[in-house]
């Protein structure tokens, strides 16, 4: 696929070296991160809602609540 590309580092000892992007990869570690902390929210890792609106509009909330106590 032309829109897909590996985003780890090469093994040192590795004989194929692929492209790295170490800014791309530094965004990658916070978008993990932020999906870690979303499911410290017992409600969202679960999915008791059964109602996607519901759902939707608390993992908003979640998210809110993780960036207010990032400030």
């Amino acid at each position: 696929d032309d829109n897909c590309h590996l985003m780890v580092p090469s093994k040192k000892n590795s004989k194929e070296k692929h492209f790295f992007d170490k800014k791309l990869y530094k965004y990658r570690i916070v978008v993990e991160q932020t999906f870690q902390k979303i499911k410290c929210f017992r409600r969202i890792q679960i999915r008791y809602d059964s109602n996607i609106k519901t759902f939707n509009s608390f993992s908003f909330l979640a998210l809110f609540m993780i960036l207010y106590k990032a400030i």
